[in-house]
């Protein structure tokens, strides 16, 4: 179900005329989403960023220190899981009869790789990171004092629209599936009753004008 949800969700995003997304927290293989450092340059999202300070370079080597131990721990533990699964499988005892073990929590992201600094906002036309405005991957210019503050409420806009239209579309499937959740059972009518909400999605929010698309 969480996966028809999402693509719920991806479909009403693609109607409207922006996108938000945050880079934040992102791995992918192969991808260029969240931070990459390589030597002393900073890439976010796949764009070109700046060379790190000398105290962004150390704690940087912090964070490998403490991001190898992280990945020894969650290989253990999926090892150890596996290892279980195989000794459940063959009818043996498993090799763990403790309570399983809970994934190791990754280390904190470095201070230059803040939600702030990756969230990416996508227009018609261009995109706004850092408030710095892109064409492509092309760097065009700054926001101005007043562009901030107008990406400011729209964020905030764009956050009470998103949660109205998660909270809508919950409520959707739960007079859909209401009864299949719950466990009870109910005959099939021949002509089904209309879905009913009783909450109206809040409008989206207007775009900001940060670039013009000619169509």
């Amino acid at each position: 179900m969480k996966y028809v949800i999402l693509l719920a969700l991806c479909g009403l995003a693609l109607s409207q005329p922006s996108k938000r997304f945050a880079g934040f927290g992102i791995s992918t293989v192969g991808g260029n989403l969240g931070c990459v450092v390589t030597g002393d340059k900073l890439f976010v999202n796949g764009l070109e960023g700046r060379e790190l300070t000398d105290d962004e370079q150390s704690e940087l080597k912090e964070y490998q220190v403490k991001l190898g131990a992280f990945r020894e721990e969650l290989r253990a533990v999926v090892e150890q899981r596996k290892a279980d699964l195989e000794a459940r499988r063959s009818g043996a005892a498993p090799a763990s009869t403790s309570k399983p073990t809970a994934n190791p929590e990754p280390p904190k992201k470095p201070s230059f790789c803040s939600e702030q600094t990756t969230t990416q906002y996508i227009f018609d036309g261009c995109k706004v990171q850092n408030n710095m405005v892109y064409v492509g991957s092309t760097f065009a210019r700054k926001l101005s004092d007043s562009e901030i503050e107008e990406l400011k409420q729209f964020d905030k806009e764009m956050t009470v629209y998103q949660k109205s239209v998660s909270a809508n579309l919950e409520q959707q499937l739960g007079e859909l599936f209401g009864a299949a959740f719950s466990g009870q059972t109910q005959i099939a009518r021949a002509t089904p009753e209309p879905v009913s909400t009783s909450a109206t999605p809040a409008a989206p929010p207007k775009t900001p004008n940060f670039c013009t698309l000619i169509v």
